[in-house]
């Protein structure tokens, strides 16, 4: 870039999306997704934008307290220099008030600014990350009575969906063997299924679900016990591959006993808090032989297009399934009716490609 470019203003937007049905997640069922827009903007009009989106009842910190937290760094922002590189993005992420955000502020803040220098180098931002596959696979996301997941899985496989990710951990044990094979019976065999309990279960409730179900046809379960310590026992137990997600949100990588356990680790930046924590832990599965998944957190579209960019780093199929559940977004959909993979081509977007209908400028 040669000269360094200053942020000259920073503007906050607000949103509230309907989802086309009501989503359950940790026993918080919602049928609206309200997030923030943090949109930085250079001298020249240029600008970046990042998704601030916390998932109520699951995220520590509530849309009031993230923009809060946008209001009181908007001075830090103003005259900042935008990095030139990503050692120099790395350094900037690094500096103590970044540290001390909530995660999906960092998270929002983190990805404008990647997103802005993207713009000025007319690059992907999985470019600045060195990633390099050019299309990513995504897991279309199940949920509902056995019924519903039928109908769900039938609408995915016309789109030539490969893997399957569904939500169990009911307390009622028969229904979600159910699910499961509903699921299960409308597959081929190269289709891959993920279980997902978001850590509902007792031990002996997890090991009775998996005694009741094809070890074969599962790729993993992912926190499928309450108590994190469970995890080995229920490995021990049961044979079946564990993915940790909750369990990561505030897990050193020091912890390895417990990360010994798992054999995938399911990344949401938005719960993790930010980039540079994701990528750390994109290294860390990659060192350690360990399959690494990035998964949305209900993000709009804007926050969709930078996790794609962050999967295009990963081998295994992202979690990006929930920008289907929209009925309205701030972006169009990322990938063909038809076809269940992302392109990286399709993933670039400015300022004004965003439906700018649903989003209100908050008075700062």
């Amino acid at each position: 870039m040669g000269h360094s470019l200053k942020i000259a203003d920073v503007e906050i937007y607000q949103y509230a999306l309907d989802l086309s049905q009501p989503f359950v997640s940790h026993a918080h069922s919602f049928k609206k997704r309200e997030g923030l827009i943090a949109r930085l903007i250079l001298p020249d009009g240029r600008s970046g934008v990042g998704d601030v989106a916390p998932l109520p009842g699951v995220s520590q910190e509530n849309l009031k307290k993230a923009l809060f937290q946008l209001k009181e760094l908007r001075p830090f922002l103003f005259e900042s220099d935008l990095p030139e590189d990503w050692a120099a993005l790395r350094r900037m992420f690094a500096q103590e008030y970044f540290q001390l955000l909530c995660p999906s502020v960092a998270f929002g803040l983190q990805t404008a600014i990647i997103h802005l220098l993207s713009i000025v180098q007319a690059q992907h931002p999985a470019a600045i990350f060195q990633g390099a596959k050019e299309n990513i696979s995504v897991a279309g996301l199940v949920q509902g009575s056995p019924e519903e997941v039928a109908i769900q899985v039938k609408s995915l496989l016309k789109r030539k969906c490969q893997t399957f990710k569904l939500k169990v951990g009911d307390r009622n044990i028969p229904l979600d063997v159910k699910r499961f094979y509903a699921l299960h019976d409308l597959l081929e065999p190269q289709h891959k299924i993920r279980l997902d309990v978001n850590r509902v279960w007792q031990l002996s409730e997890a090991v009775t679900f998996c005694k009741n179900i094809p070890r074969d046809r599962v790729e993993f379960i992912e926190e499928p016990a309450k108590n994190s310590d469970d995890l080995r026992a229920f490995v021990a137990q049961t044979g079946f591959d564990v993915a940790l997600d909750e369990t990561l949100w505030n897990l050193p990588q020091e912890e390895s006993e417990l990360l010994s356990s798992a054999k995938c680790l399911v990344i949401k930046p938005t719960m993790i808090g930010g980039i540079l924590k994701s990528l750390d832990w994109i290294d860390y599965a990659q060192q350690n032989r360990k399959s690494c998944v990035i998964s949305s957190s209900f993000e709009s579209g804007v926050g969709t297009r930078l996790l794609a960019q962050l999967a295009a780093l990963t081998t295994s199929d992202a979690g990006l399934g929930p920008s289907d559940w929209f009925a309205n977004d701030l972006l169009g959909l990322l990938w063909e009716k038809d076809d269940y993979a992302i392109r990286l081509k399709d993933t670039a977007f400015g300022w004004p490609d965003l439906n700018q209908s649903l989003l209100s400028l908050v008075k700062i």
